[in-house]
């Protein structure tokens, strides 16, 4: 398997290191510190499209490649583990859960809301005997 970047996702990367570097790095500890999600950085991240990175333009996503969006997961994480991690939960878990088994009612609602940064995605589960 080949995992040599092409063309786009090298301007991806470099796109991503600099955000990263900008508006991550600088905040980094107080983000894996706090004990509270990174809502300020997630709003930059949504102006450049990073919280709609998997999904379809159709709902206002970037529709990046899944190397693409490990990039991007893997830069912002050498900065903040945790805003890694939040972001990571919104696309992957959330966003995609919608758009793979939501209805197109529950598509229509919620993944544009979601790519814009106006609903920031979480996941939680529980098991008998246990929280």
């Amino acid at each position: 398997m080949d995992f040599t970047f092409d063309e786009e996702q090298e301007m991806f990367l470099a796109m991503f290191r600099d955000f990263s570097a900008k508006e991550i790095a600088p905040k980094a500890e107080e983000l894996d510190h706090e004990e509270r999600p990174p809502l300020g950085a997630l709003r930059k991240a949504a102006q450049q499209g990073f919280l709609g990175a998997t999904l379809p333009e159709a709902y206002f996503g970037a529709e990046l490649d899944y190397l693409s969006y490990v990039l991007l997961i893997e830069t912002l994480a050498a900065d903040s583990v945790s805003m890694a991690v939040t972001l990571a939960t919104h696309v992957s878990l959330v966003a995609m859960s919608f758009l793979q088994h939501g209805s197109d009612d529950q598509k229509e609602t919620w993944l544009p809301c979601m790519a814009a940064g106006e609903m920031i995605g979480a996941f939680a589960r529980t098991e008998p005997d246990a929280g």
